[in-house]
């Protein structure tokens, strides 16, 4: 998976990027045994087996598997929206940008509301806009054809 997420982010397959997100895929395999081992679920243990659960990792292991995740997630995250950054336009012959269609925004979030996720909220047209700029498109136009 992280060789994908590499490749994604525009790194050339090389054997010094296939060797190192082979070892940070080994890192995340290990993490997410140790989560099954030690998790509150803990997948099929007894309560008395998930009781000494936090007994089996001691707190300096404990930052360090949360640095690494943080510092993998982000790093991914970073460079992915550096090549692939979010714009408020859409590149297109229309060339339109979000803020431009008022009244089919409106519409399509009265039809579809807002989404919510941990503390965020996006609106159904920004989400339609960013993650699928010609399905937008295509949606735009319908509204515009029963405008008329």
């Amino acid at each position: 998976m992280l060789k994908k997420g590499f490749i994604a982010i525009g790194y050339p397959k090389s054997e010094s990027i296939n060797q190192i997100s082979s070892a940070l895929w080994t890192i995340g395999q290990q993490m997410g045994e140790l989560r099954n081992d030690i998790g509150c679920t803990s997948h099929g243990k007894t309560s008395d087996e998930t009781e000494g659960r936090n007994d089996k990792i001691d707190e300096m292991a404990r930052e360090l598997l949360i640095d690494i995740t943080v510092l993998l997630a982000s790093f991914l995250i970073r460079n992915f929206e550096n090549e692939n950054p979010r714009t408020t336009s859409i590149k297109t012959e229309e060339n339109i940008g979000l803020t431009d269609n008022h009244d089919f925004n409106e519409f399509w979030d009265e039809a579809y509301g807002e989404f919510n996720m941990g503390d965020y909220s996006y609106t159904a047209s920004e989400i339609l806009f960013f993650v699928d700029s010609k399905a937008y498109l295509t949606e735009l136009r319908a509204f515009r054809g029963t405008e008329e």
